[in-house]
């Protein structure tokens, strides 16, 4: 498990997991070895409400779908 090595080199990186599990998801979790984090929202009017809020503060949201 990478993410163990990810948050003590990146503490701030386990704060925003944490606060992304407070909004309205499924799901949080960081892609391969990070810094990438992914969230699982319950449908795409979520996923881009979940956008437009994280894209005050971030330039890279994007919202893709799984299959």
């Amino acid at each position: 498990d990478l993410e163990t090595s990810i948050v003590r080199l990146q503490p701030s990186l386990a704060l925003l997991k944490q606060k992304l599990g407070c909004l309205t998801t499924l799901g949080v979790g960081f892609s391969g070895s990070g810094p990438a984090l992914f969230v699982l929202a319950e449908d795409r009017k979520k996923a881009e409400n979940l956008k437009s809020v994280l894209t005050r503060d971030y330039r890279q949201v994007f919202v893709v779908r799984t299959f």
